[in-house]
C-alpha cells in the first residue's frame, strides 16, 4: 500500500472515529446537564429558606417594636447567613461533581477516544507531509495538484479502478457543469474545485488548539481542532458557567457530525466520479466503428465530453445529434491511430513511455472564419500547445507542410508570394513579395510561430477538412516525406485523411468540415486514455472562407494584432507562404515529382 492509499484509509477510519467522538461529547454534555439539575434543586431549597425568612420578618414585627429594634439585626443575619451558606454549598457542589466527572470511567473512555483521535490526526498529517515530499521529488510545478492527483489515485485503487493517469489528472483543475464533483462542481450546493476538495480532505489532520478560545467553546467548529483541549476547556468552564459548557459541548458535537457528514459525502462524490470515468474508459474501448447514429455507449462519451469541457463553444456544438456522431467518429479515428503506434518496436515504446509527451503534426485542408473565440478553446487538458505557422488569411503549399512535418522549417525560412490554386488544387507560388506588400498594417513577420498557449487575444475560428488519399496534393506531400524523411525528429505525422473503410457516399457525412477545437478535444480524450500529452503543430491553410462571413477591416486589424494577417482583398488573389529551406537534393526531386504525380499536359 503506497502513501496515498494509506492516507485515504486513515482518513476514512478517522472520520468514523470522529463521529463516535461526537457521541462522547454529547454524553459528557448530558452528565453536566445532570449536575446542573442538582444545582437547580439546591437553588430551589435556598429560595425556600429565603421565603420562610421573609415570613419570619413579618411575624417578628411586634418583637422589633417591643425591643426597640434590637431584634432586627440578629434576624437578618440569620436569614442572610442561611442563604449565603446554601449558595456557597451549590458552587462547591458543582466543582466537586465536575471533579468527580473528570475522574469517572465515562471521562476515562472519552479521554482514550480523544487521544486516539489526536493520534489519527498526527498520522494523517505525517502521511500528508510524506506525500508532499514524494510529489516534490517528481519535479511537478504545482505541488497541490500533484498531491490531489495522488490522493485521487489512492481512492481509485481502493475501488480497484486502474485508470489512466491522464484521465485522473483531467479531473484536477477542470471546470465542469453537472455532478457535484471536480473543479467548479456543486458540493452541497457550493461551488468548489477538486483540488480544493482534496486539499481540504488532506488538511483535516491539522489541529487548532482550543486553549486560545478564551474559554469560549462554541463558534465555528468543524473537523480540524483538538477534542482533548475542547473537553478540558469545557470542564474548566463548567465550574464557573455550567450552562455555557453544556451548550459548547453540544454545539461542537453537532458541528462535528455535520462536518463528518459533508466530508463523507464529498468522498462518495469522488468515488462516484472515478466510477463514472471508469465507465467512460470502457466505453471508449468498445467504440470501434464509424457511425451516423449515437448509441448508449456514444451517449456516455458525449456526456463526459460536455461535462468536463471548459469550451462552451464545443458544448454548444455537441448539442446537435449529427455533430455528436462526427465527434465520436473522430474519437474512433484517433483511437485507431494510437493503436497503430503500439505496433512500434519495444525500444521505441520504452523511449516514448519515458517521455510521455509527443509532438503531433496535423496535416489537413484548412480555412478560417471571422468568428472569434479564445485561443484556449484549442487547448483541452491533454493538449499542451497548438502551434500555427502561417499568418492569418494565408495559404501554404506542400513544401511548407513538409517543413512543418519534419521540424526543419524555421521562422527565417518563410517567404511570402502571390499564389493561386491550379486545377489540381495545388498551391502555385508566383513572384516573391515583401512583408510590407503582403501583410496588413505591418512591415514584418513575427519572429516566432503563433503559439496558442501564449496567445492573449482571441483568434478566428479554424476549420479543417480531411483530404482523400487519392488527392494529388496528398501524393505530392507523401513524395516529399519519403524523399526528405524525418531523420532526427520525434514528430508523429497525422495526415487527416478519410479512412478507406468509409465509402465515398459517407465521407462527407462522417467527416465533414469541422471546427479545429472539435478535433483537438477528441484527440485530447484519446491521449488521456494512453497517458500522453501533446503539442500539436497544424500544417493547414488559414485563409478566410467567404462562405463563413464577410471579412471586415476590423477583423483584419484584430488578426494583425494577434499575430499577422495577409492583406489579400480580391477573391482570386491569395497570399501564400513558402519554404526556402528545402535541401538542394530534395529540390531537384520536386520538379520530377510534380511531373510524375500531376502529369502535366504537353
Amino acid at each position: 500500500m503506497d502513501t496515498a492509499e494509506e492516507l485515504c484509509d486513515k482518513l476514512i477510519s478517522w472520520l468514523r472515529l470522529r463521529e463516535r467522538c461526537a457521541d462522547q461529547l454529547l454524553i459528557l454534555a448530558k452528565e453536566l446537564d445532570e449536575i446542573q439539575d442538582i444545582v437547580r434543586a439546591t437553588k430551589v431549597v435556598a429560595n425556600t429558606v429565603a421565603v420562610s425568612g421573609s415570613l419570619a420578618v413579618i411575624g417578628s414585627g411586634l418583637l422589633t417594636l417591643c425591643t426597640a429594634g434590637l431584634g432586627a439585626p440578629a434576624l437578618f443575619m440569620a436569614v442572610g447567613g442561611t442563604a449565603a451558606a446554601v449558595t456557597g454549598t451549590a458552587a462547591s457542589t458543582i466543582a466537586s461533581l465536575v471533579d468527580d466527572l473528570n475522574s469517572s470511567s465515562k471521562m476515562k473512555k472519552a479521554n482514550e477516544m480523544m487521544k486516539e483521535d489526536e493520534e489519527y490526526g498526527d498520522e494523517i498529517q505525517n502521511l500528508l507531509d510524506q506525500l508532499k515530499k514524494e510529489v516534490s521529488c517528481t519535479g511537478v510545478h504545482d505541488e497541490d495538484s500533484g498531491v490531489s492527483f495522488r490522493i485521487m489515485e489512492g481512492f481509485a485503487r481502493k475501488r480497484n479502478l486502474h485508470l489512466p493517469q491522464n484521465l485522473i489528472k483531467l479531473l484536477i483543475g477542470v471546470n465542469v457543469v453537472g455532478l457535484p464533483i471536480v473543479q467548479q462542481v456543486m458540493f452541497s450546493g457550493l461551488k468548489k474545485s477538486m483540488k480544493g476538495l482534496v486539499s481540504n480532505l488532506a488538511l483535516t489532520g491539522l489541529k487548532a488548539t482550543a486553549k486560545g478560545m478564551t474559554k469560549v467553546v462554541g463558534g465555528a467548529i468543524g473537523l480540524a481542532f483538538s477534542l482533548t483541549d475542547l473537553v478540558q476547556t469545557s470542564m474548566e468552564l463548567a465550574k464557573g458557567d455550567i450552562s455555557e459548557a453544556v451548550r459548547g459541548l453540544k454545539d461542537a458535537a453537532y458541528k462535528i457530525r455535520e462536518a463528518v457528514r459533508e466530508m463523507e459525502e464529498n468522498i462518495n462524490n469522488i468515488q462516484q466520479v472515478l466510477e463514472e470515468i471508469s465507465k467512460v474508459w470502457k466505453a471508449i474501448d468498445k467504440l470501434n466503428y464509424f457511425s451516423n447514429r449515437v448509441d448508449s455507449t456514444g451517449k456516455l462519451i458525449i456526456s463526459h465530453a460536455k461535462k468536463y469541457s471548459t469550451n462552451s463553444h464545443l458544448c454548444t456544438w455537441l448539442d446537435d445529434d449529427k455533430n455528436q456522431c462526427v465527434y465520436l467518429n473522430h474519437v474512433v479515428l484517433f483511437k485507431w491511430y494510437f493503436q497503430q503506434l503500439r505496433l512500434e518496436t519495444e525500444l521505441e515504446k520504452k523511449r516514448r513511455r519515458r517521455k510521455r509527451h509527443v509532438h503531433i503534426v496535423f496535416v489537413a485542408h484548412g480555412s478560417t472564419s471571422p468568428h472569434f473565440l479564445p485561443a484556449s478553446c484549442l487547448l483541452p487538458p491533454a493538449i499542451d500547445d497548438v502551434i500555427l505557422y502561417s499568418p492569418w488569411n494565408c495559404v501554404i503549399n506542400a513544401e511548407v507542410a513538409y517543413g512543418i512535418a519534419s521540424g526543419k522549417i524555421q521562422p527565417e525560412d518563410r517567404e511570402l508570394r502571390y499564389t493561386e490554386l491550379d486545377k489540381y488544387r495545388r498551391v502555385v507560388l508566383s513572384e516573391n513579395i515583401t512583408p510590407a506588400e503582403a501583410l496588413f498594417e505591418t512591415n514584418a513577420l513575427p519572429s516566432d510561430w503563433n503559439r496558442m498557449k501564449s496567445a492573449y487575444l482571441s483568434i478566428p475560428s479554424i476549420y479543417i477538412q480531411p483530404a482523400r488519399s487519392d488527392e494529388k496534393i496528398d501524393e505530392y506531400f507523401m513524395h516529399l516525406m519519403n524523399c526528405g524523411g524525418l531523420a532526427g525528429t520525434d514528430r508523429l505525422i497525422y495526415r487527416y485523411i478519410v479512412p478507406t473503410t468509409v465509402s465515398g457516399a459517407d465521407q462527407e457525412k462522417y467527416f465533414p468540415r469541422v471546427p479545429f477545437y472539435v478535433v483537438t478535444d477528441a484527440l485530447s480524450l484519446i491521449l488521456s486514455t494512453v497517458n500522453f500529452t501533446a503539442t500539436v503543430h497544424l500544417a493547414a491553410c488559414l485563409r478566410f472562407n467567404g462562405d463563413q462571413g464577410q471579412l471586415t477591416y476590423t477583423d483584419l486589424q484584430h488578426c494583425a494584432m494577434q499575430y499577422a494577417c495577409a492583406n489579400s482583398q480580391r477573391s482570386y488573389q491569395r497570399i501564400g507562404m513558402g519554404n526556402n529551406n528545402i535541401e538542394a537534393s530534395l529540390r531537384n526531386l520536386i520538379h520530377s515529382a510534380l511531373d510524375h504525380i500531376f502529369k502535366f499536359p504537353a
